[in-house]
């Protein structure tokens, strides 16, 4: 890819994701669209959205995208069909995982949990979350101002926090991302 707006050219791209068939999805934040491609980086599709920056995709393939100036989770199908629709305040981040879709919200300050179905679960109070990654241990999430990681139960009872402001081993600087691998590792 390039800069630019034609298919597999970006303009800010944001977040990546993989899904099951190692699909590649980019949110393309200044395009308004989320483009898919193959493993080999072959474009194979664009879905529509206005400023998407969160994004993740289920199991079963469907795409979930945060719309970070509407204030809108998209949920499409994997053919590329809009499914639901559904507020969620500034959405910065967003996993889904066992039937749930866990969003972080940036100006109301918290992680807020949904079904697929877009039914609100609960929500609860997270420092300016910026990314949030659900786990067997919990659900972690990344507070940009404060420099930290913090762990809650899939509730959103605090478990734990880590970090701080600004260098040396366990410091960190503004975090951005967060991920996980199978074997629980945070990266």
């Amino acid at each position: 890819g390039s800069w630019g707006n034609r298919n597999g050219q970006f303009s800010y791209p944001h977040k990546i994701v993989i899904d099951s068939s190692d699909n590649v999805y980019v949110s393309d934040y200044r395009n308004h669209r989320v483009q898919k491609f193959d493993s080999k980086g072959t474009w194979l599709q664009n879905f529509s959205v206005y400023g998407p920056v969160a994004l993740d995709v289920d199991s079963s393939g469907n795409v979930y995208v945060g719309s970070f100036h509407r204030s809108q989770i998209v949920k499409f199908d994997s053919s590329g069909s809009e499914v639901k629709r559904w507020s969620a305040s500034y959405p910065h981040g967003l996993a889904v995982k066992d039937g749930y879709v866990y969003v972080a919200q940036f100006y109301s300050q918290k992680i807020v949990k949904y079904k697929t179905d877009g039914t609100y679960t609960k929500s609860w109070y997270a420092y300016y979350p910026v990314e949030v990654e659900p786990t067997s241990n919990g659900i972690y999430v990344i507070s940009h101002y404060r420099h930290a990681v913090y762990l809650y139960s899939t509730d959103g009872a605090f478990k734990k926090a880590w970090g701080g402001c600004c260098r040396g081993n366990t410091r960190f600087y503004y975090p951005y991302g967060l991920g996980s691998d199978s074997a629980g590792n945070i990266y």
